[in-house]
């Protein structure tokens, strides 16, 4: 039973695990080639989304920096928050393609790092979990 318990649990969890993990190498490897610079909040555009009706908004920081031939380059990160993560003025970490150097994202942990975490815990806490529950009960 305890075999059996730990194969459906694996089966159920094990991929959600590796997404993270893919997604962990994915960013070391597209920072590896990346270039880096500070930037500057210079404000926040709000962008709602609609789906279904249901109406929802996020603050997406709005950044400028200077690439690395010195050109000024302004772009609206992907990712939102509501409330506002950064207000205007504030100095971030910047991460840029220098071929797209407009597709550049915030590099800070909560934007780069929090989702494939979130994969990973949901794929091991649960194993973790059941690993504990049974050597405690000695199932």
């Amino acid at each position: 039973m305890k075999t059996f318990i730990f194969i459906v649990l694996s089966v159920c969890c094990l991929p959600f695990a590796g997404v993270g993990l893919y997604e962990i190498y994915e960013i070391e490897r597209e920072a590896a080639s990346s270039a880096h610079a500070v930037g500057t909040v210079s404000g926040n555009s709000y962008q709602q989304t609609n789906i279904d009706g249901n109406v929802s908004g996020a603050y997406h920081p709005v950044v400028e920096f200077t690439g690395a031939n010195g050109e000024k380059i302004r772009f609206t990160d992907g990712v939102g928050s509501l409330p506002q993560d950064y207000e205007p003025g504030a100095a971030v970490e910047v991460v840029y393609s220098r071929q797209q150097p407009e597709k550049a994202r915030i590099y800070s942990w909560k934007r780069i790092w929090l989702a494939p975490s979130i994969f990973i815990a949901v794929g091991l806490l649960p194993l973790a979990v059941a690993a504990v529950i049974m050597r405690r009960l000695k199932f």
